[in-house]
């Protein structure tokens, strides 16, 4: 295994700098083997995963909407037993993740 020390020059030590002046003509075999740049290639899924988070998106906007006419006519009436046991459920699981909550 090798290891290209980039930095050799820059750090000074017995060894180091008997290493970069030492022998000259040894230049291309101690370089690291030059390779393909990087790149990221997304797959369908990726794309199908994007157009369902944007669907998804314009959809809760219409629901912010939504909830927002409701508050301001006053005609919005959440079930507050609901709410208490979705907020106990939810902090148990949280806390105890291998558990289910059953309230």
């Amino acid at each position: 295994m090798r290891i290209f020390d980039n930095n050799a020059a820059a750090v000074p030590g017995p060894d180091r700098a008997s290493r970069s002046s030492a022998n000259p003509a040894s230049g291309p075999k101690d370089q690291p083997p030059k390779s393909a740049p990087d790149g990221l290639r997304l797959s369908g899924f990726a794309g199908a995963l994007s157009q369902l988070s944007q669907s998804d998106s314009a959809n809760r906007v219409q629901r912010v909407a939504e909830l927002k006419a409701a508050v301001q006519s006053g005609s919005y009436n959440p079930d507050s037993e609901a709410i208490a046991k979705a907020i106990v459920s939810d902090a148990v699981s949280t806390a105890l993740p291998n558990t289910k909550a059953s309230i």
